[in-house]
């Protein structure tokens, strides 16, 4: 298992801690990385409650985290 396929699974405040650039990805979709109520939530959770397409999130984030694909 690589680092990007736990993303879905880990807080925001985890992702942006650890890849502190995804913070813009949030954004772009919507989801305020720092917004307290997201302490405890997944990326999972976040695309339910936000109805923010999950696998686009995941895409954009995994590119962030991994850089473009050539």
């Amino acid at each position: 298992m690589t680092a990007t396929d736990s993303l879905a699974e880990q807080t925001i405040p985890q992702i942006v801690a650890q890849y502190p650039h995804t913070e813009a990805v949030f954004q772009r979709f919507g989801i305020n990385p720092g917004y307290k109520a997201l302490q405890f939530e997944t990326v999972t959770a976040s695309a339910k409650v936000n109805q923010v397409d999950e696998v686009a999130l995941m895409a954009a984030l995994n590119e962030a985290v991994s850089g473009p694909a050539n």
